[in-house]
């Protein structure tokens, strides 16, 4: 937990550094409304590749390319699935104003070299 000059603190995971979250005491009055807290949506993805010949790194770039403005890529990963294949998994943050996760999914499923999204979580911060 890091202090800000502004009186919040940031308590963002490493995907989110940065993301200023303002802790107010109920009997603070004065502290109400002082930020707009619109809350963001946190979610973690899987993208299964096609095969085992699909480079993961070239990959992740192209989805980089792919998502909407406004989606923030956090924390990414390799995961062993089985027979040498590998998953991408990866975390993403945006405002909730921007809605579900659909439009991010299509995105990312019309990358050649990619055979599925799942997504394994959703959080709202």
């Amino acid at each position: 937990m890091v202090s800000l000059p502004s009186g919040g603190v940031n308590l963002a995971d490493d995907f989110l550094i940065g993301t200023p979250v303002l802790i107010v005491d109920s009997r603070d009055h004065n502290q109400i409304g002082r930020r707009n807290a619109l809350a963001r949506v946190v979610m973690t993805l899987r993208i299964m590749p096609e095969d085992v010949e699909v480079d993961l790194d070239d990959l992740l770039e192209k989805i980089k390319n792919v998502i909407p403005e406004g989606t923030d890529i956090g924390a990414t990963e390799t995961q062993p699935v089985a027979f040498g294949l590998k998953a991408l998994r990866m975390n993403l943050a945006r405002d909730e104003s921007m809605g579900g996760t659909d439009d991010i999914e299509e995105a990312i499923s019309t990358i050649e070299g990619v055979s599925q999204v799942e997504v394994e979580r959703v959080s709202r911060m």
